[in-house]
C-alpha cells in the first residue's frame, strides 16, 4: 500500500466516523417525542425529558375516560366502553413505564420506552404509548 492510499483510507474512515456521530447526536436525540393514546385518540404529546405521571380512568358509568397529568385533569374523552380502564404511565429519567394497569395480561407493565428502546407500550384495554420519530416525512396531497 502506498502512502497516498493510507491517507485516503484514513480520511474516508474519519468522514464516516464524523457522520455517525452527527447522526446519533443530532438526528437520534430529536426522536424522543412520545404520544399517549387512549382508544385511538391522542391525549398527550410530550418528550422523554418531561418527567410526569399520567393516570387514565374511566367513569363509573363507563361513558367517559379521564386523563390526568400529575393529578391535574387534562382531557375528558366521551367514549362508551364495556370495561373499566385504569392505567398509570410514568415518565421518569427519560424512561416511560406503565406502572399500573387493570388489563387481563399485565404484559404492558413489562414494556418500557427509553432513548434506545423505541417499541410502543400497548395495553389490551386501549391505552398506548408510542414514539414519534421526528425524522419522518409527512407527505400530504
Amino acid at each position: 500500500m502506498k502512502k497516498g492510499d493510507i491517507i485516503i483510507l484514513v480520511s474516508l474512515f474519519a468522514i464516516i466516523l464524523v457522520g455517525f456521530f452527527v447522526y446519533y447526536l443530532v438526528v437520534k436525540t430529536d426522536s424522543n417525542t412520545i404520544e399517549i393514546v387512549v382508544k385511538n385518540e391522542i391525549v398527550e404529546t410530550t418528550t422523554l425529558d418531561n418527567d410526569a405521571t399520567y393516570k387514565i380512568y374511566s367513569s363509573e358509568d363507563l361513558e367517559d375516560i379521564y386523563v390526568y397529568k400529575d393529578d391535574e385533569l387534562i382531557k375528558t374523552i366521551n367514549y362508551k366502553h364495556s370495561i373499566a380502564i385504569s392505567n398509570t404511565i410514568q415518565i421518569k429519567d427519560k424512561t416511560v413505564n406503565m406502572i399500573d394497569a387493570n388489563c387481563n395480561t399485565k404484559d404492558c407493565m413489562k414494556m418500557y420506552i427509553n432513548e434506545s428502546h423505541k417499541m410502543p407500550i400497548i395495553c389490551t384495554n386501549g391505552v398506548e404509548v408510542r414514539v414519534i420519530e421526528n425524522n419522518e416525512v409527512d407527505v400530504t396531497t
